[in-house]
């Protein structure tokens, strides 16, 4: 999903919060997606479900696999505005939307 995230945004480096359900407001903070599957990664090694070499390997087959599923999966669509809302919007290309 990080590598997902960074392809959409042009970028790794993106400031961001995030809680879980099982720590229900506490928040972490990350300076880049990579960051977050990384310290998801140590998480794993530290409560003994994986060893470092399996997190190392995962972390490099999920890039892969986030920038396959970015390039053949994840379509530009043309965004339709209300008229009403793009009197407050400057732009008007096609972009990625959400629904």
């Amino acid at each position: 999903m990080s590598e997902v995230l960074a392809w959409f945004f042009g970028t790794d480096n993106v400031n961001f919060s995030t809680t879980s359900t099982t720590l229900p407001g506490v928040f972490r903070s990350f300076s880049s997606f990579l960051q977050a599957a990384e310290e998801n990664g140590n998480s794993r090694v530290y409560v003994g479900f994986h060893f470092r070499h399996a997190v190392n390997e995962g972390i490099k087959l999920g890039q892969k696999i986030g920038k396959i599923a970015f390039d053949h999966y994840l379509q530009k669509a043309q965004c339709r505005v209300h008229e009403s809302e793009r009197k407050h919007s400057n732009t008007e290309s096609p972009g990625f939307c959400i629904q």
